[in-house]
């Protein structure tokens, strides 16, 4: 609704729908994409990646599985763990995912799956996001896939959730000591900025495009987020549609604190 009136092309803070185009780096995600790309060329170990709920986990996932699906060596399995209530469950998923026929029984379906690790000629990698709903026996038959080697690493495992997951972990210390950590944490109030700018020049494919939002109406974005990108894309797209239906060309700290208001509302009676 807004894309003309501020000469864009397309929404520069959709929040609901991870996308690698749009994700920013910061120093710290840099840190994290070269650690995973390091463990996985060397096949050094397994890694989990936590951070607060709207962090941009799931988004740097898709960015990573982008760059991992380019070597051809590679064979991902991506799987979201809510639907997953039982170990049974996770290993179908996962036996289903990677091509390998599934048994009646769980003994005989890991029998199945075991053996092909061992034959595979391409090297696996299981991605489970949202980790933190895993239950107990799944962590263990995770467990069970990283002990099963034989004179190799057989299959990588990279784990995404909210710090529920590194609790789980901790408590576990057999899959904690053969995982590397990685924490996504939320942005500094630069950092928010830069990632706003960033976005804005994909959206208006130009480099030129100056981010039409006032230095306040930045902080007080900033303060209501606390830093974490999924609040700031929200509270920015609504106020560049209440900019729209002001006619206004700027976004100032009058508009962001009305949205802020409202959005803080509808939480409250929620």
């Amino acid at each position: 609704m807004y894309l003309k009136h501020f000469h864009l092309v397309e929404k520069p803070f959709e929040y609901l729908i991870p996308n690698p185009r749009y994700f920013w780096y910061t120093s710290q995600g840099e840190g994290i994409k070269a650690q995973c790309d390091y463990i996985i060329r060397e096949k050094s170990g397994h890694l989990y990646i936590s951070g607060p709920i709207g962090a941009g986990k799931t988004t740097l996932l898709k960015t990573l599985t982008q760059g991992l699906l380019t070597d051809n060596q590679n064979l991902i399995n991506f799987i979201n763990a809510p639907n997953l209530k039982t170990s049974n469950a996770l290993l179908r998923r996962v036996t289903d995912g990677f091509g390998v026929k599934t048994e009646r029984s769980y003994d005989d379906t890991l029998q199945n799956f075991t053996a092909w690790l061992k034959k595979t000629e391409r090297f696996p990698i299981l991605i489970i996001d949202e980790a933190q709903n895993l239950v107990l026996d799944s962590l263990k038959t995770l467990h069970y896939f990283m002990t099963y080697v034989t004179d190799r690493l057989l299959m990588m495992i990279i784990l995404c959730g909210q710090e529920e997951m590194v609790a789980r972990i901790n408590r576990f210390t057999a899959i904690r000591s053969r995982m590397f950590p990685a924490f996504l944490s939320a942005l500094s109030r630069s950092e928010a900025e830069k990632m706003m700018q960033y976005r804005w020049k994909i959206a208006s494919q130009n480099d030129a495009a100056p981010l039409p939002f006032t230095d306040k109406a930045l902080d007080d974005i900033f303060n209501y987020s606390k830093g974490v990108p999924r609040y700031i894309c929200q509270v920015a797209d609504v106020a560049l549609l209440a900019a729209y239906h002001q006619n206004k060309a700027e976004v100032d700290d009058t508009i962001v604190k009305v949205v802020v208001n409202s959005l803080t509302v509808k939480e409250g009676g929620t």
